[in-house]
């Protein structure tokens, strides 16, 4: 809960601490809620609703401190303010435990009173750092025996680790007084404080939180001061590789963390401990290291393999003096503006700048020992095994060893150490398998190896151990690394490899002078932007994009001698923000920058090579409209190079291939079709950051002689895919249909075979995948344009004559129209002509299926063909238009038999709008008179209302959803599209009323209860109600009020917003039914957002209607009685007695009488009873022989309602409603009797003064007979206790039908 007050995502970025005072004053609660339980013995045990305090407050003070994780230095100012108010009270309570002498047991119950305050202290040590956090801390030498007494009593309960912890850094720091330990030793014990210190941390070693941490440093401390360094040292090295080989020799899950602690505690000691004292010991340590290394534990812990590799390199460097190498390379001055002068200065002379600092000549001191142990070659192989360790923290360990020790080395060994690091790039190298392609073969080679190699050589480079000679067998396997990804299963690793890649080219920048990377910075420039826009993640991306604009800064980039090819230009386009994004990086970055010639290549070569086979579906459609775009940069290298390539990967056996090469295919063959016929691109030259491709109409071109024989052999081979390597259908790649589709379009003469692309559009539109169907709709709209083409803006006489004379195309048609009729009736017919029956019908269909036909009624067919069908060519259109749309209105009608296919009732909603469309965009308005006759648009619109009522439903739920969506979205489009069409006679096909009902449907869909649904009908309703030019068929003060009511900034998502507002909309006569109903259907929904904000908004505004109008004009003012009496119609109308509808009226009916506007109403007199009356009567008629349990018990809370109508005119409804409630006693449901029994007991102890006075008499007697029967006992043992009970309640019994 805290947790909520800041939401995730939200800016932590700051200039200052802001919540300094409100945690100084959370930290003094603490502070004082701990010294109150602390106080004394009487005050140990705390309630809970202190430690429930407590924890409150400690959350929250992290939560206010973790903002600052990522900018801890912000806290600096107030850190000693926050650090002295925790530790100075925890300070007192520590030396009141000591100076009073009490028990541990007594100790032990102070502690969970001060654990909150150890807790915050923890917090800020992880959020600014032990390190700084400590140097805050008291360091009074009186304080070491209190903090070591007090640390020795805290239980060893896990909950208790961050005391425990806290109290180890902070003796750390108290230990290192500048005088002998001994002198404050106070103690008579037989262990020395010093004894004490070793042994206290000895044993938080073995612990599994972060105890062992706290605890190395300790001993660290304590163990290399110069009073105990000779004394207790050894002891405790000797003790560690004792204790080291037990674990090594037996292994557990519980010895473990000793290991990982004296691991731990050796690193520390062999970093801050003297030189000279560890020496005797370092030969031990390295055979243990050794040991330790082949070990079950390193094989099965990373953590303590990490700490092994650590320990191996501290070893080292305690082995080699703490000395630089002089030979090392030294590139002189770092500054970035002092190399951006030479690099200037240089290119206005047009020379190159010449190197600086020491490149192959070593500098030693004369004296200087060259002489390296032998131990070192074990410490060097051990770094160089854990660059292969499949850990990535045991890998960079390494690397940061590696070069640690070369730093110390002779330059001949060290040259020894990079050669073996560089071999690691070569291990298991296989033959390229592909001659034509310029990357390596890395099937076989480990990526951990790799991802090692390339920390080791970077460390190497930013240390000046890289000498400039080894570049040139570096900078190819850095490109290579740039590149690597290992395809396994379905998926690829070695972004870390790439990521690390582009760690080394940053240290390459960093580290040479730029006359040294000239003849290298092309290569790496090249394989940089293809890193940085091309790659799949976005860490990679960003990491190549930082790198390369390192590049740009160290070496300049204005295009001369020493400068990154176009360098600024390629940064201020390949920026971390446009590379954030996959789509917009690769799409749109990647073909800006190919319109350098020193990149151009590598980004096409790598599309077409590495992304169209790519694991990950998206990155093989990006890559496809990639290669779009790249064609109008680059045709002729596309064609010559790409294309030949791409055409020899169709067959291939793999999946992943063939479908990343037919998409890919399909888009060249669209640009080249583009460019042919007089499009461009045209990139923005203004704008560097976006490419963008402009295309215009396409005229007929055909292809010459040479051109149509070196691309005809690409369409021939496609078709063959499917004969020759069968696709699984689930499987089918859409790139086969999509190349289908952008060839067809673009006039090529591929009449040999149009048979076997109809044939494989065929099959695939009965794919059962919804997004293979839409890739062969576009085919097959492809097809037809290209076999029954049109003219641009008019229909040629001639082209309709080809269409009409088609036997291809008419049987095209037939194929649509049977598939996407709907059977509402299935029979089968044995071979004499006689209808099977029975269960005969079971064995055909299974025999029918089993033979490899298709089920009777198959709906992913007609899904797809419903699809297709909205895509018709102009000509089709005006052939066969009126016949496809007749079909598409049979299938949107088909409830009742087709109930259950909704995608294919969707689709054909939206085809049928597709057809009206694209007719009047491609023809006018007056060309939609030619295909579609008055009377069958108003079929069409009759469909679309059928639509609007669909809640079909299956196991996925309200699937009628999606064809309501659909219609919804339908009538903006009709009614722009219609206005002012006519028929012959003049008579519009869109009348005004019509237009009416479409915005009372979509009025209603408005209150919807699906949050989806309801916004698609919102945002579709107020687009018609602002069509100014429009005549609605509704009065211009109903328009009006909508329009004011439902402001631009709905959010009609948020039920909090719309149903406030679509409430007063009730006031309007002619939408009211409209409105109730769907407001009906929200009150009595099951979310509970919706049911609230709907009932309040709905109670709200019954209370606020005024019982009669007080003006003459009859109908001025909307009344609560002209309301209930719209409200009581809804339920004598035929279309609102469905469950759906039914049982959310009774609900809404019980709202009312809750709110009291019943009451109100039938306190009027006589005038209104009959209405209630009415109401009471029309409920029981719909509940009458009901079985639906949910039903009968919202009646029961309506009749329960109807019995405490006060008022002596309501006298016959409460006893109907009685009766009702005595009728359901002996219900055969169970929990329908106890309802009743209830609601009889509330309604006669609780209703009005008129039912109270009636039966005070038989008050006790009523109530001992409803409080002491078991109501769910068998209906026949019931019958004599509802007798009495209409005895008591003087009400008659219907009599029972006798058979």
């Amino acid at each position: 809960m805290v947790e909520e007050e800041f939401k995730e995502g939200e800016d932590a970025i700051g200039t200052h601490f802001e919540e300094h005072e409100e945690v100084i004053r959370l930290i003094a609660e603490l502070v004082e809620m701990a010294r109150m339980d602390s106080g004394g013995a009487e005050n140990n045990h705390s309630n809970n609703n202190d430690y429930h305090q407590a924890f409150v407050v400690q959350r929250r003070i992290r939560v206010l401190l973790e903002r600052y994780q990522e900018q801890p230095q912000l806290l600096d100012a107030h850190l000693e303010n926050m650090t002295n108010a925790i530790v100075i009270p925890i300070r007192e309570i520590i030396s009141t435990a000591n100076s009073t002498f009490i028990s541990k047991e007594t100790t032990a119950s102070i502690i969970p009173a001060v654990r909150a305050l150890f807790y915050v202290l923890n917090v800020v040590c992880s959020v600014r750092g032990w390190k700084t956090v400590v140097s805050f801390l008291p360091h009074d030498p009186s304080d070491l025996e209190p903090l070591l007494s007090f640390l020795a009593r805290v239980p060893i309960q896990p909950i208790y680790w961050d005391v425990r912890y806290v109290l180890l850094l902070w003796l750390s720091l108290v230990v290192m007084v500048p005088f002998d330990l001994a002198v404050i030793d106070s103690s008579f014990a037989s262990l020395s404080l010093i004894d004490t210190i070793v042994q206290q941390g000895t044993y938080f070693l073995a612990f599994a939180g972060k105890e062992y941490q706290g605890a190395s440093i300790l001993l660290t401390r304590v163990l290399t001061r110069r009073d105990t360094v000779n004394s207790h040292l050894p002891r405790f090295l000797s003790y560690c590789t004792t204790e080291a080989l037990k674990v090594h020799l037996e292994l557990s899950s519980i010895n473990i963390f000793l290991l990982r602690g004296i691991l731990h505690a050796l690193c520390s000691i062999y970093k801050f401990g003297p030189r000279n004292l560890l020496l005797p010991t370092l030969s031990g340590v390295v055979d243990l290291c050794s040991q330790l290394s082949e070990g079950p534990a390193a094989r099965s812990n990373s953590l303590v393999k990490k700490l092994i590799c650590k320990l191996s390199q501290r070893v080292g460097l305690c082995f080699l003096k703490p000395k630089l190498a002089a030979w090392r390379y030294q590139r002189g001055s770092r500054s970035l503006a002092a190399n951006l002068a030479k690099v200037t200065i240089s290119n206005s002379k047009n020379q190159l700048p010449p190197a600086q600092g020491g490149i192959a000549v070593a500098i030693e001191d004369v004296d200087e020992d060259n002489d390296v142990p032998e131990e070192i070659e074990s410490i060097i192989q051990l770094m160089l095994n854990g660059l292969r360790d499949k850990d990535t923290i045991v890998r960079w360990s390494a690397a940061k060893g590696v070069g640690r020790i070369s730093a110390r080395l002779p330059q001949e060994f060290a040259t020894e150490v990079v050669a073996s690091v560089i071999n690691l790039f070569y291990e298991d190298i296989l033959p390229s398998v592909d001659p034509s392609s310029s990357l390596l073969n890395l099937t076989a080679v480990s990526d951990s190896t790799w991802h090692g190699a390339c920390l080791a050589v970077a460390e190497l480079a930013r240390r000046g151990l890289l000498m400039p000679e080894w570049l040139e067998k570096v900078v190819p396997c850095v490109s290579n690394a740039l590149l690597f990804d290992q395809r396994r299963g379905v998926h690829s690793i070695g972004s870390h490899v790439r990521d690390a890649a582009n760690y080394v080219c940053w240290s390459f920048f960093r580290a040479y002078d730029p006359a040294l990377l000239v003849p290298h910075i092309s290569m790496l420039s090249q394989r940089l932007i293809v890193s940085a826009t091309l790659d799949r993640e976005v860490n990679v991306r960003r990491a190549a994009s930082a790198a390369f604009q390192e590049g740009v800064g160290r070496l300049g980039g204005s295009g001369e001698f020493g400068a990154v090819p176009n360098g600024i230009d390629v940064v201020t386009i390949a920026d971390y923000f446009s590379v954030g994004n996959r789509t917009t990086s690769i799409r749109e970055v990647a073909v800006t920058l190919s319109k350098y010639v020193e990149y151009r290549s590598d980004i096409i070569l790598h599309v077409s090579q590495v992304l169209t086979i790519h694991w990950d579906k998206s990155m093989r459609v990006l890559a496809s409209q990639a290669l779009y775009k790249l064609s109008f940069v680059d045709l002729d290298f596309v064609l010559t190079n790409v294309l030949p390539y791409l055409i020899s990967k169709v067959h291939s056996p793999d999946l992943i291939v063939r479908h990343g090469t037919c998409l890919a295919l399909g888009e060249i063959c669209l640009a080249w079709s583009q460019i042919r016929g007089g499009s461009s691109s045209n990139l923005n030259e203004t704008d560097g950051n976006q490419a963008k491709t402009q295309t215009h109409t396409i005229n007929p071109v055909w292809w010459n002689k040479d051109e149509h024989e070196k691309f005809i052999k690409l369409p021939s081979i496609l078709p063959g895919i499917i004969r020759e390597r069968p696709i699984p259908q689930l499987s089918l790649p859409p790139g086969i249909l999509l190349v289908n589709g952008k060839l067809a379009i673009h006039n090529i003469e591929f009449d040999l075979f149009i048979n076997s692309w109809w044939k494989l559009v065929h099959s695939t539109l009965e794919h059962r995948d919804e997004s293979v169907q839409a890739v062969a709709s576009k085919a097959a709209a492809s097809l037809m344009e290209y076999c029954w083409p049109s003219s641009s803006w008019s229909v040629d006489v001639s082209l309709l004559k080809r269409a009409k004379e088609s036997a291809k195309l008419s049987n095209f048609i037939d194929v649509l129209c049977k598939k996407l009729t709907f059977p509402r009736t299935v029979l089968l017919i044995n071979d004499n002509g006689t209808v099977v029956k029975g269960p005969q019908i079971h064995d055909i269909v299974k025999q029918h299926i089993t033979s490899g036909g298709a089920a009777i009624v198959d709906r992913f067919p007609r899904r797809g063909y419903a699809q297709v069908a909205g895509l018709l060519s102009a000509s089709v259109r005006h052939v066969y238009g009126s016949r496809v749309v007749q079909c598409l209105i049979d299938l949107v009608n088909s409830v009742e038999g087709g109930g259950e296919d909704a995608e294919g009732r969707r689709n054909a909603v939206t085809s049928i709008v597709g057809i009206y469309q694209r007719e009047v965009d491609y023809g006018g308005k007056d060309a939609i008179q030619q295909i579609i006759s008055r009377e069958l648009f108003l079929e069409s619109l009759d469909a679309l209302f059928v639509g609007l009522e669909d809640y079909s439903s299956d196991s996925r739920g309200d699937v009628g959803s999606w064809i309501r969506e659909v219609c919804f979205g339908a009538w903006p489009i009709l009614i722009q599209l219609f206005k002012g069409v006519v028929d012959a006679s003049g008579t519009a096909y869109l009348c005004p009323e019509t237009k009416a009902r479409a915005i009372g449907q979509l009025l209603r869909q408005s209150l919807e209860k699906i949050d989806r649904v309801r916004e698609s009908a919102g945002v579709a309703l107020m687009t018609v109600i602002r069509l100014n030019d429009v005549d609605l068929g509704i009065s211009n003060v109903a328009r009006e009020t909508i329009k004011h009511s439902l402001a631009e900034n709905t959010n009609w998502l948020n039920t909090a917003d719309v149903y406030p507002k679509m409430v007063k909309l009730l006031e309007i006569n002619e939408f009211r039914e409209d409105l109730l109903v769907g407001l009906v259907v929200s009150v009595g929904g099951i979310s509970e957002s919706l049911v609230r904000y709907s009932t309040s908004s709905l109670i709200e505004f019954v209370n606020s209607l005024p019982l009669e109008s007080e003006s003459i004009v009859s109908g001025e003012t909307l009344t609560l009685q002209s309301f209930f009496g719209n409200f009581v119609e809804l339920f004598s109308k035929p279309q609102y007695i469905k469950d759906r509808i039914s049982v959310a009226l009774i609900e809404v009916t019980d709202v009312l009488i809750g709110c009291g506007a019943i009451a109100k109403i039938a306190g009027d007199g006589e005038k209104w009873i009959g209405a209630v009356t009415k109401l009471s009567d029309v409920i029981k008629k719909e509940v009458f022989k009901c079985r639906d349990v949910k039903k009968l018990l919202a009646a029961i809370k309506v009749f329960i309602g109807l019995a405490t109508i006060p008022g002596a005119p309501a006298n016959s409804i409460r006893d109907k409603a009685l009766v009702q409630l005595v009728i359901y006693l002996t219900h055969a449901y169970p929990r329908v009797r106890r309802a009743s029994s209830e609601g009889l007991y509330i309604a006669l102890t609780t209703g009005s003064d008129e039912i109270v006075e009636k039966y005070v008499d038989v008050m006790d007697e009523i109530e001992e007979v409803l409080l002491a029967t078991d109501w769910d006992l068998p209906v026949a043992q019931l019958k004599g206790s509802r007798a009495k009970l209409a005895e008591f309640l003087c009400v008659k019994l219907p009599a029972v039908a006798t058979k």
